[in-house]
């Protein structure tokens, strides 16, 4: 899991790069987990794309298609894996929260 948090981290960098690149404003905040898994799986499906154009343009073999198709399942999963992790990840520090504003104060006897 610990390398999903790492690509998800390397996907913010490399977004925060683009858009410094680019010359556009940094914004303001970080980008929601949901918006992060949704450009990972673009990127994903971009990929199944390229592979499938190398494979009929002849520059791939059948074989290699079908290896870089298994990768991309696996990083299809990983990247739900994350997202799901995420949230709840945040929905334990919301109820974590709530408990702690929630609940009486001890006193002492």
């Amino acid at each position: 899991m610990n390398t999903m948090r790492k690509g998800l981290a390397g996907l913010f960098a490399a977004l925060a790069v683009s858009i410094a690149l680019l010359g556009c404003a940094a914004p303001a905040e970080a980008p929601k987990t949901n918006d992060v898994a949704a450009a990972a799986i673009q990127s994903v499906t971009a990929a199944r794309r390229a592979a499938t154009q190398l494979l009929l343009a002849g520059k791939i073999t059948v074989e290699q298609d079908q290896a870089m198709q298994l990768k991309l399942d696996k990083a299809r999963a990983g990247i739900v894996a994350a997202k799901t992790t995420a949230d709840l990840a945040s929905a334990i520090g919301l109820l974590r929260e709530v408990e702690a504003t929630t609940k009486p104060p001890e006193t002492k006897p």
